[in-house]
Order: C-alpha cells, then sequence, then structure tokens
C-alpha cells in the first residue's frame, strides 16, 4: 500500500514548499523572488531579533524593522520588506553594495550564493505589496 514519507522526507516536502509560500525560485542559474502567496500578518509589526548562521558557521545577528520578515537561503539571510517599489539590494563583505529595479539576483552573484562562498553577507528584497501580495485571511 502506499507509503507515508518519514520525518526526513516530511522536513524537506515543508521546507520546499515554504520556499514556494515565500516566492523564491531558481530559473535559469539566478535567483528570482515573486512573493505571491506571503500574508500580510507575516510581517513583523515591531523591530526584533534575526538569528543566523552564516556560511562560515558563525552565529549572527540582523535587526529586523516593522514591516519585514527575514529567512536564510544558503546560509545567507535574505529580508522581504514592503515598500513602494520592487528591488533586490545585495550587500557584499568586500565590496559595494548592487541594486536591482527587478525580483531577481544576477547569475555570478546567484552562483556565490550557491557555493555558500562567503562573499554575500545579506540581500534585501523591496516588495510593492500592491504588486506582489498579499494573500488576506
Amino acid at each position: 500500500g502506499a507509503r507515508q514519507p518519514g520525518l526526513t522526507g516530511q522536513v524537506k516536502e515543508d521546507i520546499l514548499c515554504r520556499r514556494g509560500e515565500l516566492g523564491l525560485f531558481v530559473e535559469a542559474g539566478r535567483i528570482c523572488f515573486r512573493p505571491a502567496l506571503l500574508r500580510r500578518e507575516e510581517f513583523l509589526s515591531e523591530p526584533a531579533n534575526f538569528h543566523y548562521y552564516d556560511p562560515t558557521g558563525s552565529a549572527r545577528r540582523l535587526r529586523l524593522q516593522p514591516g519585514s520578515l527575514a529567512f536564510t537561503y544558503c546560509q545567507v539571510p535574505i529580508v522581504f520588506q514592503l515598500a513602494r517599489t520592487n528591488s533586490v539590494r545585495v550587500f557584499f563583505y568586500e565590496r559595494p553594495a548592487s541594486c536591482r529595479d527587478q525580483l531577481n539576483i544576477d547569475v555570478p552573484t546567484s552562483g556565490l550564493i550557491f557555493e555558500r562562498a562567503g562573499q554575500v553577507d545579506r540581500i534585501i528584497v523591496s516588495i510593492n505589496a500592491n504588486d506582489y501580495f498579499v494573500l488576506e485571511e
């Protein structure tokens, strides 16, 4: 008969489903964001700290503001924030940040993230709520 996935399989399924809910996709080697399934109540209503481990295994903390939410992808923190325009800003450790008015990351930078090269500090994704979201309960 049919068998249910084990705990490990269920955890993997939950992670993949949540990544889709967050709107993170990889297309043609680039990381893309389409957060159409998020709900407003998932965004912070007050400041909070986000704790994570960077690619070197060091514990890190990122201060989040109201109207944002955070998660990691390949150990790089990604912060979604509500804004009037869509954009992606990639912050590096050793060079200036890059900014795009599209909700994707170029192929070379996506490669650095996939490789966990330790060069990308964080990613800020500004989302125009009128364009992309957001499910209401």
